[in-house]
């Protein structure tokens, strides 16, 4: 059903009206979906499970409520846990989930640049390359899934350095794999890119440790975070996160 009403909806609607209307449209379709099986941290409602998300190059557990996905759910458990007060946290955050985006904002953190250098939807079209902000002045940086499409990726890094104060943390997650990092400039073609970096629109593939290795060349002391590591199996469980899955809490000295 949630596939059949996604596309009627884009087939009835422009998308700026779409955009507008997700989340008023989403609680119209809520008390046909709402359960006790599975439960989003995001929207705070349970559901008789969440939608299967297959594509060639994503799978995913979609919240029908919010739509949030896995690492979604991820990120919103572990700033409950590690960031309790956001009201007094001067926030950077890369290209945020809408309900995430939602949800912070409602939280009145005393900044909170939401950016997103292709799309209008967000306040800010920062380059992380050249941050527009003064050096020490951030207290978190959420940068989930965007040094992978950054083709000088080290210059990115050094800007979030730069921008977060001492004591300051980012948390960040990007596709990686045991294996060396694989990156080649010169492969632009899209199809290349799905077959070597995972996405169109990826200019490599992380190894975990030459990930970790980069940052701390920059002054990082990286973290990592597992997702079992931190919450209980009955939470991984219902709320669909992946055991596995790791946060890269990166903390500036």
């Amino acid at each position: 059903m949630y596939s059949i009403l996604k596309r009627l909806a884009l087939s009835l609607l422009p998308s700026s009206a779409l955009d507008a209307l997700e989340f008023p449209l989403r609680s119209l379709y809520y008390p046909f979906v709402k359960g006790d099986k599975v439960h989003c941290p995001c929207c705070n409602r349970s559901y008789k499970s969440f939608q299967e998300m297959n594509r060639e190059d994503f799978e995913d557990q979609l919240c029908p409520g919010c739509g949030s996905i896995q690492r979604t759910r991820l990120l919103r458990e572990y700033l409950n846990l590690e960031f309790p007060k956001l009201q007094e946290l001067h926030i950077l955050h890369f290209s945020p989930h809408k309900y995430l985006r939602k949800i912070i904002l409602n939280e009145k953190p005393a900044n909170y640049y939401d950016t997103d250098f292709v799309s209008t939807r967000c306040r800010y079209q920062f380059d992380i390359t050249a941050l527009e902000l003064d050096s020490n002045s951030l207290d978190l940086i959420i940068a989930y899934h965007i040094f992978e499409h950054i083709p000088n990726d080290r210059l990115a890094m050094q800007e979030c350095f730069r921008t977060l104060k001492p004591n300051g943390r980012m948390l960040a997650q990007v596709p990686w794999r045991e294996e060396r990092t694989i990156e080649d400039p010169s492969i632009t073609d899209p199809k290349d890119r799905l077959r070597l970096f995972g996405q169109e629109d990826h200019v490599r593939y992380y190894g975990r440790e030459d990930f970790i290795k980069r940052l701390e060349e920059l002054g990082f002391e990286v973290q990592e975070k597992k997702a079992q590591d931190l919450f209980d199996a009955n939470t991984l469980e219902k709320e669909s996160l992946r055991g596995e899955e790791i946060i890269f809490d990166c903390f500036k000295p």
